[in-house]
């Protein structure tokens, strides 16, 4: 059991995401994972534009389209929660996934639409 403080590797097996996994492409499999056993009903995820510094993002309902968006993108800043709040009615519909930094996952659940149960985060 790991206790606080322990640090945990953790990589894919999936030979799609590997190949365009930035550090493992544990969090895609995660999400791949949530996906395929209807955890989650789409995950919202960040993928590359036309270069670096152009993040565009993609709500993914089909767990074999994870692996196009692994790798990270650390230049493209979004506030994906404000995202979920204007065009996905504050996910009182679906449950979305999401991975974003700590500072970003605090106003995914304070928007008055949306409650903590709907949105799934991971930082």
């Amino acid at each position: 059991m790991a206790k606080k403080g322990d640090m945990l590797y953790a990589w894919t097996n999936d030979a799609d995401i590997k190949k365009k996994a930035e550090l493992g492409g544990a969090v895609t499999a995660l999400w791949k994972y949530a996906l395929e056993s209807k955890a989650v009903d789409a995950v919202l995820v960040i993928t590359k534009g036309t270069d670096l510094y152009d993040a565009q993002p993609v709500l993914i309902k089909d767990p074999k389209e994870l692996a196009k968006t692994a790798g990270s993108l650390h230049c493209g800043t979004l506030l994906l929660p404000k995202l979920i709040h204007k065009y996905f009615d504050g996910a009182k519909d679906m449950k979305i996934g999401v991975t974003v930094k700590g500072c970003d996952a605090w106003p995914s659940t304070n928007w008055p639409s949306a409650s903590r149960s709907t949105l799934t985060t991971s930082s």
